[in-house]
C-alpha cells in the first residue's frame, strides 16, 4: 500500500456494526444504523475510506484487515461487492 490510510473508521464499522454475527442480508440495515447513530463526519470518513479501498485495488490486503479485525473472510469478488454496496449506500444517504 503506497499511501498511508489507517482505515480506522472502516475497521470500526465492520467490528461494531457489521461483524460475524450479521448475515450478508443485514448489510443495508447496518449501514442505516451507522448513518443514523454516527456523526456526519464519521459517515463521510467511512465513505472516503471505502473509496480509497476500491481505488487501492488490493483485495488481499482488505481480506487481511477483515480477518484481523473481525474474523470475516470474503473472497475478492465478495469484498468488491461489499465495498461497492457501502459506497453506493453511503453516497445515496449523504445526498439526502
Amino acid at each position: 500500500m503506497n499511501e498511508h490510510v489507517s482505515l480506522e473508521t472502516y475497521k470500526y464499522f465492520i467490528d461494531a456494526y457489521f461483524n460475524m454475527s450479521y448475515r450478508w442480508a443485514d448489510l443495508e440495515m447496518t449501514i442505516n444504523d451507522f448513518f443514523e447513530l454516527e456523526s456526519k463526519e464519521e459517515v463521510e470518513k467511512l465513505l472516503e475510506e471505502v473509496n480509497f479501498i476500491k481505488k487501492m485495488d488490493d483485495w488481499e490486503y482488505l481480506r487481511k484487515i477483515n480477518i484481523e479485525t473481525t474474523g470475516i473472510y470474503y473472497d475478492e469478488a465478495r469484498n468488491k461487492e461489499f465495498i461497492q454496496i457501502l459506497i453506493d449506500r453511503l453516497t445515496e444517504k449523504l445526498k439526502d
